[in-house]
């Protein structure tokens, strides 16, 4: 670390990250990009690190969505279709319900009549 640090000529006193606590804190942070700006890399490998981390993460964080969104809307697809189905089936329920009582309250009209 204070070899890398030396090549660059930046001293480890500049660092924020003071231990791999700290350093997880900042990756977890950015990654959900969330970016409180309490850390941040000062050193061009840290920059360098940091922007490559933050670009894996979009990628990592965008990927699963689409499987996601797709599958919620095939879902809700099939809910609407369910749905109207539903809505059909009362429709046509009501309508053999009303032939029925429109035909018994015929046949009894015709039995009172006949009698």
């Amino acid at each position: 670390s204070s070899g890398i640090n030396a090549e660059y000529g930046e001293s480890e006193q500049d660092n924020n990250f003071d231990s791999i606590l700290h350093s997880c804190w900042w990756a977890v942070v950015s990654i959900s990009t969330v970016g409180y700006g309490d850390m941040y890399p000062k050193t061009g490998l840290g920059k360098l690190v940091g922007s490559c981390l933050l670009f894996i993460s979009m990628v990592y964080l965008a990927l699963p969505m689409t499987v996601i969104v797709s599958k919620f809307n095939k879902a809700f697809e099939r809910f609407k279709e369910d749905e109207q189905a539903s809505t059909e089936a009362k429709e046509q329920f009501r309508s053999i319900l009303n032939s029925k009582i429109h035909s018994s309250k015929s046949l009894s009209k015709m039995n009172n009549s006949t009698a």
